[in-house]
């Protein structure tokens, strides 16, 4: 009979073989083939990605796509371009923690109504999205 051991990561039990050998831990396995290799593809992935971005394709896709963005909601960026900017003179204070959950991690501004540009609710990006998959803003009418 194989024995059978443990990953650190998916805790499935897989036989000896379905692990690297590793100097790290004191059995000398710890996270299964299939783990190591989802790792690292998307460690790759993540790097390709970087490269890309950082090459001058990549930076013409990103002003490309910022483009059809401001095509399909001409009045938003100028709205969240006033928002940052009335964050830095004062104008509005950030809160700390979502006025929904109270999470204090990371919090993004939200606004109900384009046409408002200063009435923001603080957000974190679990609400955030939350919100807007309930939920529609009311844009500027054109």
């Amino acid at each position: 009979m194989k024995k059978l051991v443990p990953c650190k990561k998916c805790d499935s039990s897989k036989s000896v073989n379905g692990f690297y050998k590793s100097t790290i831990y004191k059995a000398g396995h710890g996270e299964c083939k299939s783990c190591v290799r989802q790792r690292v593809s998307e460690s790759h992935r993540a790097a390709h990605r970087l490269a890309y971005y950082a090459s001058d394709e990549g930076k013409q896709a990103a002003r490309d796509r910022f483009h059809v963005y401001l095509g399909k909601y001409p009045g938003r960026h100028a709205v969240r371009v006033a928002t940052y900017a009335a964050v830095e003179s004062g104008k509005i204070v950030k809160d700390t923690c979502c006025s929904e959950c109270g999470s204090d991690g990371y919090i993004e501004a939200h606004h109900d109504d384009y046409n408002k540009p200063l009435s923001v609710r603080w957000l974190c990006k679990g609400c955030h999205w939350l919100w807007h998959n309930h939920n529609t803003p009311i844009y500027q009418s054109h």
